[in-house]
């Protein structure tokens, strides 16, 4: 059995779909013999992510995730994440950008003396041949951690969510765990929604794909 602490950050008012995405999960999850705990906590990201971990780490959880208020995902998306064994792991949700293109990220750097910090996304389509793929950064939308990473942070005096100048909370947080050595993998398998107005899913990166290439064709045709 595995102690799990649920967390997270209100920003936004939580849609319907979110709501009955986390009863759903959190019901699957203890019926499988697991105990999780839901915290929902109001402030700054980086801070109410904190919160979360602090939790896990005093209150002797496995793990905690992390999952924003606009997600859509099925009742065994957290089993499946414990069932990976691994210490950081996503699952592959896409922005709610023109290009809906997957948060996550294949690059990073802190320091740059011309463009500062920033996160690339080069070679996804490749990586999403694989269920499950490493990356250097995602975003912390369904994000599962597991408590030594967190107390590991904590000891190397990282903080965790806190921004760095340019990049968001998320990726922050990705960074440092990289620099302590820890992988971060996400798992495709798990349908995610990411909702605005609509729910987008992998499916609208990949339309969003084709026809750029297809736009391209034709302008250079």
């Amino acid at each position: 059995m595995a102690r799990i602490v649920i967390g997270t950050p209100f920003k936004d008012v939580a849609t319907d779909n979110y709501i009955r995405s986390l009863v759903d999960m959190v019901l699957y999850t203890e019926r499988q013999g697991h105990y999780v705990e839901y915290i929902n906590e109001h402030g700054s990201l980086y801070d109410t992510r904190d919160r979360v971990f602090i939790k896990a780490m005093r209150e002797n959880f496995d793990f905690a995730l992390q999952i924003d208020t606009d997600m859509v995902f099925p009742p065994d998306a957290l089993c499946r994440l414990i069932e990976r064994d691994k210490d950081i792991i996503t699952g592959v949700y896409v922005g709610k950008e023109i290009e809906h293109r997957p948060v996550l990220f294949t690059e990073l750097h802190k320091d740059d003396e011309n463009a500062g910090p920033y996160a690339k996304k080069h070679g996804l389509r490749e990586l999403m041949e694989n269920d499950i793929f490493e990356v250097v950064g995602c975003g912390a939308g369904f994000l599962l951690v597991k408590e030594h990473v967190i107390r590991m942070m904590r000891i190397h005096k990282h903080e965790w969510f806190r921004p760095y100048a340019g990049l968001g909370e998320d990726v922050s947080f990705c960074q440092r765990a990289v620099e302590l050595g820890f992988k971060i993998w996400a798992d495709k398998t798990i349908p995610m929604g990411h909702t605005k107005y609509v729910e987008y899913t992998i499916d609208d990166w990949t339309g969003a794909e084709d026809e750029i290439q297809r736009n391209k064709e034709e302008w250079h045709g």
